[in-house]
């Protein structure tokens, strides 16, 4: 993908609504991405985002599943925002201009629910669409 059609994606991952407030400390996160990818960088949880939004762009659908999936296990992902007022939640994948296929991010809180096993266990039953789900290593 060309680097100003992932410049354009990334300012599109890091938009949020007029009103909305990100954490400071989340805020600060968000960025430094803007500042990576204009020196030619690309952080862990970025790369992830800018590719989902290039699957939506062209398909396939992407259903993300699992514990902790809007943040990322290590706070690096960030698919979804809360806004730190009022607890609003803002999907910004949900709002790109020239997304063609569906994106659904699906967190599961308990690693021993039997929801999180069969949801990352089954396939998701819809062609043309990926599903991506990560089991908890954690025993209950």
């Amino acid at each position: 993908m060309a680097a100003d059609r992932l410049r354009e994606l990334n300012a599109q991952l890091l938009a949020v609504p007029e009103g909305f407030t990100v954490h400071p400390k989340l805020a600060k996160q968000l960025a430094r991405r803007t500042v990576t990818i204009e020196e030619g960088g690309i952080d862990w949880g970025q790369a992830e985002g800018l590719a989902f939004a290039s699957a939506a762009r062209r398909g396939p659908s992407v259903r993300l599943s699992g514990q902790d999936t809007e943040r990322g296990t290590f706070s690096h992902r960030h698919l979804v925002l809360h806004d730190s007022e009022n607890g609003q939640r803002w999907t910004p994948m949900h709002h790109l201009p020239d997304a063609t296929a569906s994106f659904e991010v699906v967190t599961r809180r308990s690693p021993s629910s039997r929801a999180s096993a069969s949801n990352t266990a089954t396939p998701w039953p819809r062609p043309n669409r990926s599903c991506c789900g990560k089991r908890s290593s954690a025993t209950s």
